[in-house]
């Protein structure tokens, strides 16, 4: 014991002698030590950390890919008949939802914010378990084709453009000519997810999924394409 405390000492002498050696020694494995810390915690973040959804492992986000003459993917995206007849008729999933996304502006606000839209069809909120701070979720009675004028208003929209008001329930937002009746607030604590691509801003107001931006003529078209409706 006494020789271990006696050559101890002697390191410690020794390296006091050479601080520059300490410094660039220490730095080194401080710097690795970091690096291996941020590798570890982003594989953890990526691969493992469970989602915040009920039964995540059971949740699939359904592509359609476009590919040229020698199979290879060009894009993917859905054709609007091919996606609503798939949400029809599907038996592989015991429930299934449609997305799209687009921009809108809030006429009937007195600044006319252009806000995030997501059309859904009501799967949406149960497959996701969004949590409600005020009213309702889509139901019944904004299944498909059922064009109930109705919205759903994310929390940061709430406050920041209706004052967070308590009688939200009783006011309507105007967006391309339709008047909407505002029935419920999405808790703070929702974390979407990003089904469109990474950096899509997060939902600021959400309709049924009739009112989505594609015309009456592409949505009979068997040739057209849409980037941004998805099936989850």
């Amino acid at each position: 014991m006494n020789l271990f405390i006696y050559q101890l000492k002697q390191a410690f002498l020794g390296l006091k002698k050479k601080p520059a050696f300490v410094f660039s020694v220490v730095s080194t494995m401080g710097i690795t030590l970091g690096a291996l810390l941020c590798v570890v915690t982003l594989a953890y973040v990526m691969l493992i950390k469970p989602l915040p959804y009920p039964e995540q492992e059971r949740l699939f986000l359904v592509e359609s890919t476009v590919v040229d003459k020698d199979q290879k993917k060009i894009f993917s995206a859905f054709n609007y008949r091919s996606l609503v007849n798939l949400y029809r008729k599907q038996t592989s999933f015991e429930s299934a939802a449609l997305l799209a996304y687009g921009k809108n502006v809030l006429v009937s606000q007195p600044s006319q914010p252009q806000v995030i839209t997501t059309y859904v069809t009501p799967e949406t909120f149960e497959l996701l378990n969004i949590p409600m701070v005020i009213g309702r979720s889509f139901g019944i009675d904004e299944q498909l084709d059922s064009y109930n004028p109705v919205a759903i208003l994310s929390y940061d929209t709430w406050q920041n453009e209706f004052a967070g008001s308590i009688d939200i329930l009783d006011e309507k937002l105007v967006v391309d000519n339709v008047s909407f009746s505002i029935i419920g607030v999405v808790a703070e604590r929702f974390v979407e997810p990003k089904t469109y691509y990474i950096k899509h801003p997060l939902t600021d107001v959400w309709f049924p999924w009739d009112y989505n931006y594609i015309s009456a003529e592409r949505r009979k078209e068997t040739g057209s394409m849409s980037l941004d409706t998805m099936f989850l």
